[in-house]
């Protein structure tokens, strides 16, 4: 199984003060990575991002799985990422 998970860095932080926008798109980045390797294991697993623009994600950076964005597993690769945003332990601050 390959699972793409991508996403804008830009729009973690929807324009919050005092926060390093590339050390938290890199951290969100890893912790999203390492989440995923604990769900799936065997899988292989690809985190891109881009920095310096905000709103709709771009198709080349939508979740997929075995290169399919509508995939089973989709929503469930999603809802690991939504838990990793809601730790906020992937924040770093300037």
């Amino acid at each position: 199984m390959k699972i793409k998970f991508g996403f804008l860095a830009d729009d973690l932080l929807n324009e919050w003060d005092g926060y390093d926008y590339d050390a938290t798109a890199a951290a969100y980045a890893a912790a999203v990575e390492e989440a995923l390797k604990a769900a799936y294991p065997d899988a292989e697993i690809e985190i891109a991002y881009e920095s310096g623009i905000s709103g709709a994600t771009p198709t080349p950076l939508k979740t997929a799985v075995d290169g399919y964005t509508g995939h089973d597993e989709v929503p469930w690769v999603e809802e690991i990422a939504t838990r990793v945003y809601a730790s906020f332990e992937w924040l770093r601050e300037k």
